[in-house]
C-alpha cells in the first residue's frame, strides 16, 4: 500500500505541474517547476528504480511542455545523484526507510540536498533550453530566479511533512 501511496504523490505533483505551473511565468525569467520536490522527497529504493521514476517524470514534463528531452536530462541527472549525495550528507544512510525529508534525515542535510538537486535540475533544463541563444547573465538570472522560487517549495514540502 505505500507505494500505491508514492505513485500518487508523483502523479499529483505532475498534475499541479502540467495543470497550474506551467502556466505560470514571471516576465520570461521565472518558471516555477514544483515537479522537483517530488524527486527530492522520494523515499530511498533501488537505483535503478529511481532512475526509472526520474525519467518517467521526465518524460511526462518533455511530452507536455513540449521540450524534447530537458527535463527527461534533468530528472535523470537528479535520479542518479540523489542517493550519492544521500550517502554523502547522512551518516547513516541505511536508517532512511521513509521518504526523505527534515524529519528524516536532518533539517541542514535536507536543505543541502533540496539546494543542489533544485540548481542542479534547473541548470541542465535552462542550459539545454538556452544553447547558445541567450546571454550568460539572462540565463543566470534565469536559473537563478526558476532555482529560488522551486527551492521555496520544495523545502516548504520537505520540511513540514513527516516522514
Amino acid at each position: 500500500m505505500n507505494i500505491v501511496r508514492e505513485i500518487l504523490k508523483l502523479v499529483l505533483a505532475l498534475l499541479v505541474q502540467v495543470l497550474f505551473f506551467n502556466n505560470m511565468h514571471f516576465m520570461g525569467l521565472c518558471y516555477p517547476f514544483v515537479y522537483v520536490a517530488a524527486l527530492v522527497c522520494l523515499p530511498v529504493y533501488d537505483r535503478r528504480i529511481e532512475m526509472l521514476i526520474g525519467f518517467c517524470m521526465g518524460l511526462v514534463m518533455d511530452i507536455f511542455c513540449s521540450s524534447l528531452g530537458m527535463h527527461t536530462a534533468a530528472c535523470v541527472l537528479v535520479s542518479w545523484l540523489r542517493p550519492i549525495l544521500l550517502a554523502h550528507l547522512v551518516q547513516d544512510y541505511g536508517r532512511i526507510t521513509s521518504s526523505v525529508s527534515g524529519e528524516s534525515v536532518g533539517v541542514s542535510q535536507f536543505v543541502k540536498l533540496a539546494v543542489l538537486l533544485c540548481a542542479l535540475h534547473h541548470a541542465v533544463v535552462f542550459i539545454m533550453d538556452a544553447w547558445g541563444c541567450l546571454s550568460p547573465l539572462w540565463l543566470f538570472l534565469r536559473w537563478l530566479c526558476s532555482t529560488s522560487l522551486a527551492l521555496l517549495f520544495v523545502l516548504a514540502y520537505g520540511l513540514t511533512r513527516k516522514s
